[in-house]
């Protein structure tokens, strides 16, 4: 459905919903007034369905420790015990949030905000091994992505420019998955495995660029960009076999940092009818 509405001072509102009755639905609405100010959300489902009426011998599937039955026979081989394999869906559902304002507050001159949100749940297939026995663990999924972008914009005759901040904030709730060995330990002890999944990290980036008009057929334009990006989530033990003695990890974390740096800058001219000639120089 979709839902209009216009005033003769530029004011109008837009709803539009689709798909309300289906796992992937999505709805969009916008206010404002033309050459003043707006303001959108968007709200949006998307599924991801993986496997359905998988089959798994472990319990705890959706969360971050995943453990047998008790008795459970462990196996030298493939074959497994119908009555000790659970029925589980593999799929991810992601909900997406979009929020927007925007604010022309003098002529030449515009502002805009925008945040966007993503949301993953589920479950998803994972390898993991011990040695040479490997096994499908149904890992959980619990993500949350958070986007921000500012931006200040000036456009006239001559000359444009625009300053931009963008941010995003990775978040992951199920930072790691542990699981009970299915089959006879390797070595004694090795009854419980660990494996870490995607770890928090942030971005964030600041973002200028412009053109000016040098002659009525010349024209100098660049931009550049900096960047940071960071990740210091906690390392997992070494091990979690206790009957082995490892050293201690160098660190506790990675304490990672990547620095980002882009720029450009473009010269183009038309000296002549039919002719025209670009220069341009970038560095990463």
């Amino acid at each position: 459905g979709t839902l209009r509405q216009r005033s003769d001072d530029g004011r109008a509102a837009d709803v539009t919903a689709t798909n309300l009755g289906l796992n992937a639905r999505r709805v969009d609405a916008s206010v404002g007034q033309q050459g003043r100010w707006g303001l959108s959300l968007g709200l949006a489902e998307t599924p991801h369905r993986i496997a359905g009426a998988a089959r798994t011998p472990f319990n705890g599937v959706g969360g971050t420790v995943l453990t047998l039955p008790a008795g459970y026979p462990a196996a030298s081989s493939s074959a497994m015990p119908a009555s000790t394999l659970n029925t589980v869906d593999l799929g991810v559902d992601r909900k997406r949030t979009d929020v927007g304002v925007s604010f022309l507050p003098a002529d030449g001159w515009s502002t805009s905000l925008k945040f966007r949100r993503d949301v993953r749940d589920g479950t998803q297939r994972l390898g993991a091994s011990f040695y040479a026995t490997s096994t499908q663990l149904a890992a959980p999924v619990d993500q949350t992505t958070d986007q921000i972008e500012a931006a200040v914009s000036y456009a006239s005759a001559k000359a444009q420019a625009t300053l931009a901040y963008h941010a995003s904030t990775f978040r992951n709730n199920a930072d790691s998955v542990a699981w009970a060995n299915p089959f006879q330990p390797v070595v004694p002890g090795a009854v419980r495995g660990q494996m870490a999944l995607a770890p928090d990290n942030q971005f964030h980036q600041v973002m200028a660029s412009g053109g000016f008009e040098l002659a009525p057929k010349m024209r100098l334009s660049g931009d550049i960009a900096v960047g940071r990006s960071t990740q210091d989530s906690a390392f997992l033990p070494a091990t979690l076999n206790t009957s082995l003695v490892t050293a201690a990890l160098p660190a506790a974390s990675l304490n990672g940092k990547v620095d980002t740096f882009d720029a450009r800058v473009a010269l183009s001219a038309q000296p002549a009818d039919g002719l025209r000639v670009n220069a341009s120089a970038a560095r990463s």
